[in-house]
């Protein structure tokens, strides 16, 4: 048991490595913008599970990524991808209605 543990341990991502490397070569923008990327793949399959939002919240954090500038950027990536739903879906119901002739 002991030997999984430490398997295990090695495996493990280590965020704060992670984001203390980007923090030495990223400005502030780029950290938001990285924070901005994480969350459109995070909505790429259109919801969010707890794990996803659990590591933006700690990645973020790391980056200096504030709370409000996370939650901004969530909702910004979540309106338009509902508004890109609906801009597909709109575009479907249309090609899939049958176009009639008068005689």
């Amino acid at each position: 048991m002991i030997q999984d543990s430490a398997a295990v341990d090695r495996a493990a991502v280590d965020l704060y490595h992670f984001t203390r490397q980007l923090n030495q070569v990223l400005d502030d923008e780029s950290r938001r913008r990285t924070v901005q990327m994480m969350w459109e793949i995070v909505y790429a399959d259109g919801r969010v599970n707890e794990f996803e939002h659990n590591i933006i919240w700690r990645a973020a954090d790391l980056l200096g990524v504030s709370t409000r500038q996370r939650v901004e950027l969530r909702q910004r990536i979540a309106a338009g991808r509902a508004a890109l739903a609906v801009s597909f879906d709109d575009r479907q119901f249309h090609h899939s209605v049958p176009a009639f002739i008068d005689d």
